[in-house]
């Protein structure tokens, strides 16, 4: 008799947490999604307030928070590397967390374990590093892995922050300012409920352009060189 109602027990367990995910899947949404990323000496720091909401009509307990990241490399879906991952609530209480790699993605996961009541908000705060090595002469871009998740987000922003020694010469659809943490200086570039985030950047004088302006600068080399090969094949030609 008692094994039996274990079993049932067991059964009434596994039913309720598929109910949660299910629920969950259904009536969250992120309410906010706000993401700072801070350009560092080989990696790039995320921190990210998320308000998770409930917009159905009963009480719900979210599980686990699903957060997918890849890089595209020499035109194939790689993992990103991530490191440092951490997340607490408002309450300054820690998150379980955990981070899973396969070859072609990294799944951090959340577990928010707390009821969450119809028209409330529970908010989450995610950090992690993820390696960044710049590459390129004279100019260098950055490409903002966005997660993939399968709960809506219904209004997202996302800021760059990067050393104001450098000057941001190409970010599409941005706003660029200037700001001061601590002692350092930075250029902001900052997007709103966008998907494709780019931003090029160099340590030359330029000003932001409308193309990328490692492009130009290339071009203006080669025109220089033809120009000067010219000069110098007509006076040796002409004696």
């Amino acid at each position: 008799m008692g094994k039996c109602r274990n079993v049932k027990q067991w059964m009434l367990l596994v039913l309720f947490l598929v109910l949660i995910n299910y629920v969950s899947a259904e009536v969250v949404v992120f309410k906010n999604y706000e993401t700072t990323t801070t350009l560092e000496k080989n990696s790039l720091n995320i921190q990210r307030k998320i308000s998770l909401e409930n917009v159905g009509s009963n009480p719900i307990i979210p599980g686990e928070l699903h957060f997918k990241l890849h890089e595209i490399i020499k035109k194939e879906k790689v993992a990103s590397k991530v490191n440092n991952l951490g997340a607490i609530n408002d309450f300054n209480k820690e998150l379980k967390t955990r981070s899973v790699e396969t070859k072609e993605e990294t799944d951090l996961v959340v577990s928010v374990w707390e009821p969450v009541l119809p028209r409330f908000s529970y908010n989450v705060h995610l950090n992690y590093d993820l390696d960044f090595k710049p590459k390129g002469i004279l100019f260098y871009e950055i490409r903002i892995p966005l997660e993939e998740t399968t709960i809506p987000i219904k209004n997202q922003k996302q800021s760059l922050y990067i050393p104001s020694k450098y000057h941001i010469t190409y970010a599409p659809d941005a706003e660029i300012t200037s700001v001061k943490k601590g002692e350092i200086k930075y250029k902001v570039v900052s997007w709103e409920n966008r998907e494709d985030m780019v931003v090029e950047y160099t340590i030359l004088p330029l000003p932001k352009m409308g193309i990328r302006a490692v492009n130009v600068f290339w071009v203006l080399i080669i025109i220089i060189l033809l120009i000067t090969t010219f000069f110098i094949h007509r006076r040796l030609r002409n004696g």
